[in-house]
């Protein structure tokens, strides 16, 4: 498709685009009105002010008018309002990024027990430099050489030596390597980098997924900063996240019983944890409960009264 860059059609093309939530300031310059009620309707059926069909948010019939804009129906483009929370409140739409993070956190020393000085994370930053840089070949081709020298040395000496040599790898030295490679310095580079390509964009995308899900997202039963034990984090419907300090059991239900079986056992406590749970069990058993005292106190009560 061609554009014409004459004044008489102008055009414009997206440098770059990001997404992100309202702030709790913006949301109230935004907002012409706080939700206050529960209920939307009235017995009669007319909507109620402070609900989600009060009229400062738009008209509800054809022929009414915004109290807001002074719009009828067919012109007002509606108006935003905002909901108060009481008390602090997980976000639905980061609430699995979250619970992420967290289990790869430690609850003892509150730090990420990933290791940013390990070879992986200088692997993955000279791996992004160089999509920066539009040098994805090379980006894949490093990944691909290290891979298959620590999978064809047959000798753990040199396979740890290769690994401590990344490992001390300095970061800042990565534009002199590549400049070195490529025999162009980063000025040149980065004036011939056009806009990235899908593959390359899909490609740095998969990479730090593959960082994340390894390194920064992986649980550790004990936390190699502290040396504590960490404890597991649940996931309770996407309303709470409990945290399980026992080994056997939830709420440390037969911790004890659990830790005597995982000493037999010789369970690593520095073993990661891959095992999925069904979080929700142990809630929904107590609300059952719960409501089965309730039921049986209000008849009791009942009975109490006949007589």
């Amino acid at each position: 498709m061609e554009f014409d860059s004459s004044p008489k059609h102008p055009f414009m093309e997206f440098d770059q685009f990001k997404l992100r939530a309202y702030s709790a300031k913006e949301i109230e310059k935004l907002s012409v009105l706080r939700i206050y009620q529960c209920k939307t309707f009235d017995a009669l059926g007319f909507p109620i002010e402070g609900g989600l069909y009060d009229p400062a948010l738009g008209p509800f019939e054809n022929l009414e008018k915004c109290s807001t804009c002074q719009q009828n129906s067919k012109h007002c483009p509606g108006h935003v309002g905002h909901i108060s929370l009481e008390v602090p409140v997980f976000n639905p739409v980061y609430f699995p990024f979250m619970l992420n993070l967290l289990k790869g956190t430690c609850v003892n020393c509150h730090q990420f027990m990933c290791d940013t000085k390990r070879g992986a994370t200088k692997l993955l930053l000279a791996q992004l430099r160089c999509i920066e840089l539009g040098l994805t070949d090379h980006a894949q081709a490093l990944a691909n050489e290290i891979n298959e020298k620590l999978a064809n040395t047959e000798n753990k000496n040199e396979a740890n030596d290769m690994l401590e040599q990344l490992t001390n790898f300095n970061p800042y030295e990565i534009d002199n390597a590549i400049t070195k490679l490529t025999g162009k310095s980063i000025e040149t580079l980065e004036k011939e980098t056009g806009i990235p390509s899908k593959n390359a964009v899909d490609f740095k995308r998969t990479l730090l997924r593959e960082y994340m899900k390894s390194n920064l997202f992986r649980h550790r039963v004990k936390c190699p900063l502290c040396k504590r034990r960490n404890g597991t984090f649940r996931n309770d419907g996407h309303r709470a996240v409990l945290i399980d300090f026992g080994v056997g059991g939830i709420f440390g239900k037969g911790s004890m019983k659990g830790k005597g079986k995982a000493a037999k056992k010789g369970i690593d406590e520095d073993a990661d944890e891959s095992k999925e749970f069904d979080d929700t069990g142990p809630i929904e058993e107590l609300l059952d409960k719960m409501e089965t005292e309730k039921a049986i106190s209000a008849d009791f009560l009942q009975s109490d009264n006949a007589l």
